[in-house]
C-alpha cells in the first residue's frame, strides 16, 4: 500500500514540475510581477464578491474574513479546519464519524451531524458560487484555490437556504488565457506526504482557455488501539479538476468546471470513557474498541456558469451545479466497552453507514446600474436533492435490522437586493427573498433491539417551509479609509425528520422545526497610517428563534427545537505592517449567549441549561509573517511566520452533560523557509500544533459506561518544496 502512495505521489509532482519547465515566457512574466509586487508599500488591497460583485473588502457591508491563495500558504492554512483558527467567531471541528466531514457553527449555530442524509448545516458552503449541501467530503486539501472568503451573519438574501449564521465561499483559479501554474511536494513527521501541481494555458487563442490540476495527501497513524494491534489514524485523499474557460471577445463568457475527489481513511475514532470521566483505555487518545474505524468518501463535481453583457449595462448570469456524493463511514459510538468478567475491550455500538446523494442547482441573476447611484441584482434559485443512507448497526452484540432512509428536497427561492447611493458618502441597502422548501421522507426503521421480536416498521413524512428573509444595510464612508456600517438581516434554516433512530422509529414521529434569526449588526472598517495598519470591527446581536441543538436520547441522536436564544457579543481584525518585511494580525471575538425561554421536554430544558453549545466565550488568533532579504544576487529571502490560536472552554451538547464538557483549546503553528529571488522556488519547514497540545473536541453521553470524546491530531512536522511559473 505504501509502495501505492508514493508512487500516485512521484506521478503527480513530476507531472507537474515537467508541464510547469516546459514554459520559459511564462516564468520571465511572472518573475517581473513579483518584483513590482515586491516594489510596492502598504496592506494589500483585497477583493471579495460577499455581495455578488467584485468590491474593496475594506467597503464591504458584511463581517468578512478573506484569504487569498498566498495567504493561505503563509498561515499554514492547508484544510477548513485550519481555517478556523484565523476567523473570529467560527468553530469548524471534524464530524464524529468522518474526518471529510466538518460540523460548522458561526455565531452561535450550526449543525453537529454532518454525515446524515436528514440534516443541513445553518453554514453554507459553496465552491465557485456551487452551493453544497452535504458537509461531507468538505475537510480536503486545500489546492488551487484563488481565494476564501468566510462571511459571518446571516446570507439569506442572496445566498438563500441554511445560510443561517454565516457562509464560506471557495473561489478557485479559473483559466484566463495567460500562462501560470505550480507545484509542491512535502514530506514529514508521521509519514505524511502531499503533492499537488496546478497548470493553465490558452488552448485556442482568444477563444478557449484550460486548467488542469491535481492533489494527493497522505497522513499516517498517531492513536494508540491495543484490541486492534498497533496504532491507527491513517488518511489518504487525492483529487482532480479540469476547467475551460471562453476568453473570446464580445458579451459572451463561459466557464465549466468538473473535479473528482477521494478520500480513504481510519475516519474519527471515539475514545471510550469511565463515569469518572477517565479514559478507560488508561492513557490519552487510547481506543480500545475491537472495531476498525474508518471513513470513505467519493464526490463527482460539475458546474457550468454562463454570462451576457447587455450594452445597457444589465448582466445576466447563469450558474448550474451537479454534485454526486458517495460517503460511508463505520465507527464505535461508544468507543468500546470492557467486560465485567474478564476484563477484555468489547465492542460497544458498531454503526456502519452508506449514504448516496444526488444535488442540482440552477441560479439565474440579474444585475445592473441605474443613474450611477443605484445598483441592483435580481435572481431565482432552484435545488434538487435526492439522498439515500443505510444504517447497519450491532448495539452490544446484538444486530440490528438494518435502517433505509430516502429522502428528497426541493427548495424554489426569488431574491433582490438594491443599494442607492442617496448622498455622496452614504449608502443605503434593501432586500429580501423568499424560499419554498418541501421534503419528502420514506424510510424502514427497525423497531425493538431484541431478535426474533425485531420488526421494521415503515414510515414516511412531507415537511413544508416558507420563509421570506428581508434585509436593512446603511453605510457612511467617513472618510477616505474609514468607512462605518449598520445592518439588520434575518436568517432561515429549514426543519426536518428525526431520522436516526436506533430500534425506536416513535422518535421519528417527532420532526422538528425551521429555525430563524434576526441579527442586528453595527461595524466599521478602517486603515492607518498610509495602509499600514488595519482595523475591523464589529458587533453583532442574534436573536434566535426555534434554535435547533443536537442530543441524544438513549442511542438515538435527535433534534431538538430548544426555543429562544441570544448571541451577541464585539469581534475584532487587526493587521499591521510596521515595517516593510513585517506583517503582524489578530483577531478575536467575546461572545455571550443565553437562553430567553426553553421549550419544555428538549434536553436544554431538562438542564435548565443557562449556556448554548460549542459557543466559546472568548476566542483569539495572533502571529506574525516576517521576510528579510539576504542581500546580494541569488541570495534570496528568508521568511517566518507564526501564529497562536486560543479558544476558551465549551459545552458540545444543549443538555450540558459532564463529558461533553470541553476545556480550553491553545495551538502553535510555526514555520520558516528561504524564497529564491524571483519568487519562484520556495522550501518552507513547517509545524502544526508545534507543542502536541493534545486535547478534546466533542463529547457524547449515551448512558452509564457508554460516553466518548474525539481527540485532535498532535504535532505535524513537514518540510515542502514549491515552484510557480
Amino acid at each position: 500500500m505504501r509502495t501505492a502512495l508514493s508512487f500516485k505521489g512521484l506521478l503527480l509532482t513530476g507531472a507537474g514540475l515537467a508541464i510547469l519547465t516546459a514554459s520559459p515566457s511564462a516564468y520571465a512574466q511572472n518573475a517581473s510581477a513579483a518584483q513590482d509586487e515586491a516594489a510596492t508599500d502598504g496592506l494589500q488591497v483585497i477583493t471579495v464578491t460577499a455581495q455578488r460583485r467584485s468590491e474593496n473588502l475594506q467597503s464591504t457591508p458584511v463581517a468578512v474574513t478573506a484569504f487569498t491563495g498566498d495567504s493561505l500558504k503563509t498561515m499554514q492554512v492547508s484544510s477548513v479546519l485550519d481555517m478556523a483558527q484565523h476567523v473570529p467567531n467560527v468553530s469548524f471541528t471534524s464530524a464524529l464519524a468522518s474526518s471529510s466531514s466538518v460540523a460548522a457553527f458561526i455565531r452561535g449555530a450550526g449543525q453537529a451531524n454532518a454525515g446524515f442524509a436528514f440534516t443541513d448545516s445553518a453554514v453554507g458552503f459553496y465552491v465557485d458560487d456551487v452551493y453544497h449541501a452535504r458537509l461531507s467530503g468538505t475537510n480536503l486539501l486545500f489546492n488551487d484555490i484563488d481565494r476564501i472568503e468566510v462571511l459571518r451573519g446571516p446570507q439569506g438574501t442572496l445566498y438563500g437556504r441554511n445560510n443561517l449564521t454565516g457562509a464560506v465561499k471557495v473561489v478557485r483559479k479559473q483559466a484566463d488565457g495567460t500562462t501560470f501554474g505550480s507545484a509542491e511536494g512535502s514530506y514529514g513527521s508521521r509519514d505524511y506526504n502531499d503533492q499537488k501541481a496546478t497548470f493553465s494555458t490558452a488552448i485556442a487563442p482568444d477563444k478557449l482557455a484550460v486548467i488542469v490540476s491535481g492533489f494527493h495527501q497522505y497522513k499516517g497513524d498517531y492513536y494508540d488501539a491495543p484490541a486492534i494491534g498497533g496504532k491507527r489514524g491513517k488518511d489518504e485523499q487525492y483529487g482532480a479538476r479540469v476547467g475551460l474557460a471562453w476568453i473570446g471577445d464580445g458579451p459572451f463568457s463561459a466557464k465549466a468546471n468538473v473535479s473528482y475527489t477521494h478520500e480513504k481513511g481510519d475516519g474519527a475514532a471515539q475514545i471510550n470513557f469511565t463515569e469518572g470521566l477517565k479514559e478507560t483505555g488508561g492513557a490519552f487518545g487510547t481506543y480500545i474498541s475491537p472495531i476498525p474505524s474508518s471513513s470513505f468518501n467519493e464526490q463527482i463535481n460539475a458546474d457550468l456558469t454562463l454570462g451576457y453583457d447587455f450594452d445597457n449595462g444589465l448582466k445576466l448570469k447563469a450558474i448550474t451545479g451537479y454534485i454526486r456524493g458517495d460517503d460511508r463511514f463505520r465507527f464505535d459510538v461508544y468507543g468500546g466497552q470492557v467486560n465485567a468478567t474478564t476484563g477484555a475491550y468489547t465492542a460497544g455500538f458498531d454503526r456502519r453507514s452508506n449514504m448516496i446523494n444526488h444535488q442540482f442547482s440552477q441560479e439565474l441573476q440579474l444585475s445592473g446600474d441605474v443613474g450611477g447611484n443605484v445598483q441592483f441584482i435580481l435572481g431565482g434559485y432552484y435545488f434538487h436533492e435526492t439522498i439515500r443512507q443505510v444504517f447497519n448497526d450491532n448495539v452490544l452484540g446484538y444486530q440490528v435490522l438494518p435502517d433505509t432512509i430516502h429522502q428528497v428536497t426541493n427548495s424554489y427561492a426569488g431574491f433582490g437586493q438594491a443599494t442607492w447611493r442617496f448622498a455622496p458618502r452614504f449608502s443605503l441597502t434593501l432586500g429580501g427573498r423568499y424560499t419554498r422548501e418541501t421534503k419528502d421522507i420514506d424510510a424502514t426503521l427497525s423497531n425493538g433491539l431484541f431478535l426474533p421480536s425485531q420488526t421494521l416498521t415503515a414510515v414516511g413524512g412531507h415537511l413544508s417551509f416558507t420563509n421570506f428573509s428581508p434585509k436593512g444595510e446603511i453605510d457612511f464612508q467617513a472618510t477616505r479609509d474609514i468607512f462605518i456600517y449598520a445592518s439588520i438581516s434575518r436568517g432561515f434554516q429549514s426543519g426536518g425528520f428525526n431520522a436516526s433512530v436506533v430500534a425506536n422509529p416513535t422518535l421519528f414521529n417527532t420532526p422538528y422545526g425551521a429555525e430563524t434569526v434576526t441579527a442586528y449588526e453595527a461595524g466599521m472598517k478602517s486603515e492607518f497610517f498610509d495602509h499600514h495598519l488595519r482595523v475591523n470591527a464589529d458587533w453583532f446581536v442574534n436573536r434566535f428563534g426555534e434554535i435547533q441543538t443536537n442530543t441524544y436520547i438513549g442511542t438515538s441522536v435527535v433534534t431538538q427545537n430548544a426555543g429562544t436564544a441570544l448571541v451577541h457579543g464585539p469581534e475584532l481584525e487587526v493587521t499591521a505592517e510596521p515595517v516593510h518585511g513585517l506583517t503582524l494580525f489578530g483577531n478575536g471575538s467575546l461572545t455571550l449567549d443565553k437562553y430567553l425561554k426553553l421549550n419544555a421536554n428538549t434536553a436544554a430544558a431538562r438542564a435548565n441549561a443557562d449556556a448554548l453549545p460549542r459557543v466559546s466565550k472568548w476566542q483569539y488568533n495572533i502571529g506574525f509573517n516576517a521576510r528579510h532579504s539576504l542581500g546580494g544576487e541569488g541570495m534570496g529571502t528568508l521568511h517566518a511566520s507564526s501564529s497562536l490560536a486560543y479558544r476558551s472552554s465549551y459545552n458540545v451538547d444543549p443538555g450540558l452533560v459532564a463529558i461533553s464538557q470541553m476545556p480550553a483549546q491553545t495551538l502553535l503553528n510555526a514555520a520558516v523557509g528561504w524564497t529564491s529571488d524571483n519568487g519562484k522556488l520556495d522550501v518552507t519547514l513547517s509545524a502544526d500544533n508545534l507543542t502536541n497540545n493534545r486535547f478534546y473536541v466533542t463529547g457524547s453521553n449515551y448512558g452509564v459506561n457508554r460516553k466518548s470524546r474525539l481527540q485532535n491530531e498532535p504535532r505535524l512536522v513537514k518540510i515542502a518544496v514549491s515552484y510557480k511559473l
